[in-house]
């Protein structure tokens, strides 16, 4: 089966008949919301493997990092992982105080930055994802982020730069992949 395969949902239960993703017309046919639980072979969203997060090969100490600093300073590192995830500094209007808009938008974001699925829309099952199956959503987003420090360097990032009220590129997410 291939990745473009494992990204669709079925409308109907009706599997003997067949159509192309993205076509929601018509019995037993196929439409690609968004929902795509399962990121290629390797990263569905129920799995439990915590790399990179928690070290690659995981380890106790990066695992206690991850586990502490989305425990405690969780906002704080979902904001910095979106404000980078459209290449700006972290700033408290653009990128903290609509964190629960922003959630959609980040596992958005990552999804086409890994040419996952529908990358020209999709925001349905985006928005579903990340609400209803938040925790499985999150670990799946961040198994397709290759840097954690990018998210974890939060704190160094606002004592270099201090606290920045808004950005003025106002970007919510990026576009589709080039």
């Amino acid at each position: 089966m291939s990745d473009s395969e494992d990204n669709v949902i079925e409308i109907d239960n009706n599997e003997s008949s067949s159509s192309s993703p993205g076509n929601s017309s018509g019995s037993g046919e196929k439409s690609d919301l968004g929902f795509n639980c399962k990121w290629g072979e390797s990263n569905p969203c129920w799995g439990i493997n915590c790399e990179p997060c928690c070290g690659a090969p995981c380890n106790l100490g990066d695992g206690c990092k991850c586990c502490l600093c989305f425990t405690c300073c969780g906002w704080c590192v979902l904001s910095e992982l979106y404000a980078s995830q459209l290449d700006q500094d972290c700033a408290l209007i653009n990128h903290c105080c609509c964190l629960s808009y922003a959630l959609t938008c980040i596992r958005h974001n990552s999804r086409i930055q890994g040419n996952i699925g529908n990358t020209s829309g999709g925001w349905v099952g985006d928005c579903f994802m990340s609400h209803i199956c938040f925790l499985c959503s999150l670990g799946q987003t961040l198994r397709n982020e290759p840097d954690p420090e990018k998210y974890f360097g939060w704190f160094d990032n606002l004592q270099a730069k201090g606290l920045m009220i808004m950005n003025e590129d106002f970007n919510f997410y990026i576009g589709e992949p080039h």
